[in-house]
């Protein structure tokens, strides 16, 4: 019994290491150049549940010289997670972006995916301020 418990927890262990990570967060400089590319940081951790369908990040600036009349923001950037990270681990991966002009931001990210048993599809935002300079 002891030795087909040590086996299952093993396997468990081996599998739990496999299992796909998911972005848990965003992290980027304070202060940026405007005109000059910048790493976004996502950082991300393993889970039990398979994040492996998270397919999709865009971002979007708001404020500064950015803002509009009756819109959401101004487009940033757009990432296919499945042609550039659909491996990444516990740990963190970057993106470069570049701030056009000149102004105090709000730099929203949304990760899109599909998660859970029925396949939902979910949006995951995160936020951060940014001033460019």
């Amino acid at each position: 019994m002891r030795s087909s418990f040590f086996s299952t927890f093993i396997a468990l262990l081996f599998l739990a290491s496999l299992s796909a990570a998911h972005i848990v967060g965003i992290s980027a400089p304070a202060v940026v150049k405007a005109k000059k590319p910048f790493n976004l940081i996502f950082k991300t951790e393993g889970h039990i549940i398979n994040y492996s369908d998270e397919f999709a990040i865009v971002g979007i600036l708001q404020g500064g010289s950015a803002s509009c009349n009756g819109c959401v923001g101004t487009p940033l950037a757009f990432f296919n997670l499945h042609q550039s990270h659909e491996n990444t681990g516990h740990g963190n991966f970057t993106e470069s972006v570049t701030i056009p002009t000149t102004g105090t931001y709000t730099l929203s990210i949304v990760v899109t995916s599909i998660f859970g048993i029925n396949n939902g599809a979910t949006l995951n935002p995160f936020t951060t301020n940014i001033k460019a300079t």
